[in-house]
């Protein structure tokens, strides 16, 4: 045998197997999804259904390349369902705000709003924790700031009946701590840095470890 038969033997497996990995789709894609936001680590993205017509957000890990939905629902007329906002992304974790909405609710002229939850999932366990905007659960409240640590911990600050506080989860911590409340405290004022928290109070500035 020749020593150019024996090379074209030893290539066309190598392209066969090259080939055939071309083919694999890479980690947490998702035929006709669009990227809201991604790290080195992972990626949230969201997806249209063409039959039903409804959208269905998702992040996904790429090492563990399993998609887990954070919020789905029909945005048309007449449609209801949950949705995502505020999304973040750090190591292994993605932290969001998931509210509601039903679109017959602008016909209600007594219709205040719905709750907000904050949701933090680890995307390699698929470990979930969810809280309230508020401590006091009112019918409806919000969420202006949301931070989140590589670790897993993140804090938050919410608003609603009346009240607007400064909420931190520690990793590892089953329950939450409120860490300051009061009407003047500044949304869009909740910042990290490093390990610690950082807000502002009727002008004043405020900080906490994170943890």
């Amino acid at each position: 045998m020749s020593a150019l038969a024996l090379t074209g033997l030893l290539v066309a497996p190598q392209t066969a197997l090259t080939k055939k990995r071309k083919h694999r789709p890479p980690a947490c894609s998702l035929s006709g999804s669009k990227t809201l936001l991604a790290t080195r680590d992972a990626r949230v993205f969201y997806k249209t259904s063409s039959k039903t017509g409804s959208t269905t957000e998702y992040a996904c890990l790429f090492v563990r390349n399993k998609r887990f939905p954070l919020a789905s629902g029909d945005s048309d007329p007449g449609g209801s369902g949950d949705t995502a906002s505020l999304e973040l992304l750090a190591g292994s974790y993605v932290a969001f705000v998931r509210g509601h909405y039903d679109d017959s609710t602008r016909y209600d002229p007594t219709f205040q709003g719905f709750p907000s939850t904050v949701v933090a999932i680890n995307l390699s366990t698929g470990a979930e924790l969810d809280f309230p905007a508020v401590a006091a659960k009112p019918a409806a409240s919000s969420v202006s700031d949301l931070v989140l640590r590589r670790n897993g911990s993140f804090a938050w600050i919410g608003s609603g009946g009346g009240a607007t506080e400064v909420h931190r989860l520690k990793v590892g911590d089953a329950a939450d701590a409120l860490l300051d409340s009061g009407a003047n405290i500044e949304a869009g004022s909740l910042a990290l840095g490093g390990g610690t928290l950082y807000w502002t109070r009727g002008g004043m500035p405020f900080s906490a470890p994170l943890g």
